[in-house]
């Protein structure tokens, strides 16, 4: 596949995520991880083939004793991973490998209904991307407000729009603090 032909392959198969889509708070309770674990794709004619993993989790309390000494505030946010979870269209099942997942969105389901259908890009916000796990222990992830930061860099006009779509200030944008993990 050409370059050409990738990017026209992408732009009719993907959508693409809106500043409406994401939320730079941390306090999402009831959270989606979504990715497609190394394990669970295939590579025909050129092309990946890939079954995504959607596994409910929430954030731990506090960082775990065994992650890196630097964890920036607001910034490195931390979920549970058990050995077994409740897999979205599968029940009560082993926490597959997430090796190859980096990067899988983390997104926050608690405004969703409690009844009926309901529309992920009206109750579903992007609120982290993963970075790291522990299986059977953790899944490590930077918050959207990583995100916002780095694209408000790009481009003025691109920071005004997530100023404008977050509420991300300037002083925000600026570098985080640096904690030490306990």
């Amino acid at each position: 596949m050409t370059r050409l032909e990738s990017v026209q392959y992408i732009k009719e198969s993907w959508a693409v995520l809106m500043l409406d889509n994401v939320d730079i708070s941390t306090s999402a309770k009831s959270v989606w991880l979504v990715g497609s674990p190394g394990s669970q794709y295939v590579v025909l004619e050129k092309r990946l083939v890939a079954r995504p993993v959607t596994r409910p989790t929430e954030p731990l309390a506090q960082a775990p004793a065994n992650t890196e000494p630097l964890i920036y505030a607001g910034l490195d946010l931390f979920y549970e991973c058990a050995r077994t979870a409740p897999l979205l269209g599968a029940g009560d099942a082993p926490t597959p490998d997430l090796k190859g997942v980096s990067g899988a969105a983390l997104w926050d389901v608690s405004g969703q209904p409690a009844t009926g259908l309901w529309p992920p890009e009206r109750f579903a916000k992007m609120v982290a991307v993963q970075s790291a796990f522990v299986h059977s222990e953790y899944v490590r992830a930077k918050s959207w407000l990583a995100m916002a930061r780095v694209l408000a860099r790009i481009d003025p006009e691109l920071r005004d729009a997530i100023h404008d779509a977050t509420g991300v200030t300037d002083h925000q944008i600026g570098a985080a603090d640096a904690t030490k993990s306990s």
